[in-house]
């Protein structure tokens, strides 16, 4: 503890501090007080937080990180409408966001083919990535985005492997078009995907060298689960089944690096999956069986109910709701929309547990309360969550990364040193934003506490941290470095670790 709080850099320091041991002590001081964080606070001490409405903990849960805007619409809107507006939004309401994404990053917006030959691929790679963080910023369709990166983790693929220009377009046409929509059809343009085809090695499996990697993880991630009732010859037939899915490798053909069958890989004969007969003959059709089955099985029904809930609500799924949602799931064909509607009630969300925020999450939150001016989102990619363990789209696993709180608790520094390097302008080459402006007046340590509060945390700062944070600035005079380093010991409480 001690030896990674010595380590934490600190920002500029208040000029009327003659010695940078002593602000440097008081800056940790005011952290070590509050630091029942991460791995160093258990889950039921997170929950000492005040009371929050069930708005509040809504917009907490569906959006990377609500804003006074936010505050404002669900107030006015009431929390049912407030939701189905994120549940329905279209993409010409998001158009501002939108435009600049088409505007900044050309590129990403084109087929395999097209970006394939592209010489600055290394920068068409970077600004796929940072458009991903630009939309989490700044969308208006927060659920949306929250939506993209579940189904990403879901579908995950290790973008060093298949390379970038598969993976923009997988990207865009399964799990950005699918997000909301209904899962058969997002299993379908996975199993369509090149992208995915060539991660789980399907692409090179034919009938006289079946390779079972994409029909177990069909089965074991992306549908039924790994307790779901398939058994090893399910993936040997299933692994027969998909012969023959695989792309056009040739880059130079009119559909070259996309989605096509090769019937002459197809393992043709009579196959056998989860108690189903598909006949010899089938072709391109066995696969399509198969896709039918698992998108309509109970078992799939309840692994992707399970893992909704857990990602809006946290661990502890309640047996009546997972029934609740996974009959949902099979009464409407897999309505994403119609889960969601069952899963965020306000009943639910006054009940949900609290949730350690991923390394994106929490840097992405605070973005979103400082509405920024970005050039380019690689400081945060590279210097604070690759180093936190969440290097968008290389997480090698097909698994995709946990969302689970054991997994994220350590690596406090990189949290912190975001935090800090971002208020004292660390950033100022791709990031600016005006403190001074958001903060407002500073007459009293009171009065920057609580601007504090209301900027980054909606005024819900649980009165012990706000306490500490207006001790930290009552011992020194109320400067523009001090303010900043109020800020950033603000954002690295337990309170806005946890959501």
């Amino acid at each position: 503890m001690n030896q990674e709080l010595s380590e934490v850099k600190v920002a500029t320091e208040p000029e009327v501090v003659t010695s940078k041991r002593k602000t440097r002590r008081a800056v940790l001081g005011a952290m070590t007080s509050a630091t029942a964080l991460l791995g160093l606070v258990e889950e039921s001490e997170a929950q000492t937080t005040p009371f929050r409405s069930a708005e509040l903990k809504l917009l907490d849960r569906i959006t990377y990180g609500a804003t006074q805007a936010d505050l404002t619409l669900i107030t006015q809107m009431g929390y049912g409408p407030y939701l189905e507006k994120q549940l329905t939004m279209t993409v010409s309401e998001d158009s501002v966001c939108e435009a600049q994404v088409k505007l900044r990053w050309p590129h990403i917006h084109k087929t395999a083919k097209q970006i394939y030959p592209i010489d600055n691929g290394w920068e068409v790679w970077e600004g796929f990535r940072d458009s991903v963080i630009y939309r989490e910023v700044f969308s208006k369709r927060q659920l949306h985005e929250k939506m993209c990166e579940f189904w990403r983790d879901h579908f995950n693929i290790f973008g060093y492997k298949v390379g970038h220009y598969m993976l923009i377009p997988d990207y865009n046409n399964v799990v950005r078009k699918h997000a909301l929509g209904k899962f058969p059809d997002m299993l379908w343009a996975s199993a369509h995907s090149a992208a995915m085809m060539q991660y789980l090695d399907n692409a090179s499996s034919y009938g006289g060298n079946p390779n079972q990697n994409y029909a177990r993880e069909i089965m074991e991630l992306h549908s039924m689960g790994v307790s779901g009732g398939y058994t090893q010859n399910d993936v040997i037939d299933v692994t027969s089944c998909f012969t023959g899915y695989t792309y056009e490798w040739d880059a130079g053909k009119p559909n070259g690096l996309e989605w096509m069958y090769a019937d002459w890989m197809h393992a043709d004969g009579v196959k056998y999956v989860l108690g189903r007969t598909i006949p010899a003959g089938g072709g391109i059709k066995d696969a399509e069986l198969v896709m039918r089955i698992l998108s309509t099985h109970p078992s799939t029904a309840k692994f992707l109910a399970k893992k909704l809930i857990k990602w809006f609500l946290g661990e502890g799924t309640p047996a009546s709701l997972l029934t609740k949602v996974s009959d949902t799931y099979l009464r409407t064909g897999g309505d994403i929309k119609a889960m969601l509607r069952d899963i965020l009630t306000a009943a639910n969300m006054s009940a949900a547990r609290p949730k350690l925020k991923r390394p994106g999450h929490l840097y992405v939150g605070a973005l979103r309360a400082m509405n920024p001016t970005v050039s380019s989102f690689s400081w945060m990619r590279w210097g604070y969550m690759s180093v936190a363990g969440q290097d968008m789209f290389g997480w090698a696993t097909p698994d995709g990364m946990p969302d689970k709180t054991t997994h994220w608790q350590g690596l406090l520094l990189p949290r912190w040193n975001f935090f800090f390097a971002g208020m004292s302008g660390g950033f100022n080459s791709q990031f600016r934003f005006d403190l001074k402006r958001a903060i407002g007046t500073r007459a009293s340590a009171q009065a920057v506490a609580d601007r504090i509060d209301a900027v980054f945390c909606l005024s819900k700062m649980p009165l012990a941290e706000k306490d500490r944070i207006i001790a930290f600035l009552r011992r020194r005079a109320i400067t523009d470095d001090t303010v900043r380093e109020a800020a950033a010991i603000a954002l690295c409480m337990p309170s806005y670790q946890w959501f």
